[in-house]
């Protein structure tokens, strides 16, 4: 189940913070809205590889 607070929780960023763990993002929300999420750096990283090998696809097509 993913975890969902209130951006307003950031107050107390690192009870936010200890809640974000490789494979599970905070997702924070702003009126009710989602708005932000919160990654692991290896989560970030992979994303980021992940975009690079896309791009490096579609320039070889």
């Amino acid at each position: 189940m993913p975890t969902i607070k209130p951006v307003s929780d950031l107050r107390s960023y690192t009870d936010v913070l200890k809640d974000v763990a490789e494979g599970a993002p905070v997702f924070l929300t702003k009126n009710g809205h989602g708005r932000y999420v919160l990654l692991d750096m290896k989560d970030y990283d992979r994303i980021k590889a992940g975009g690079r090998l896309l791009r490096e696809v579609e320039a070889g097509r």
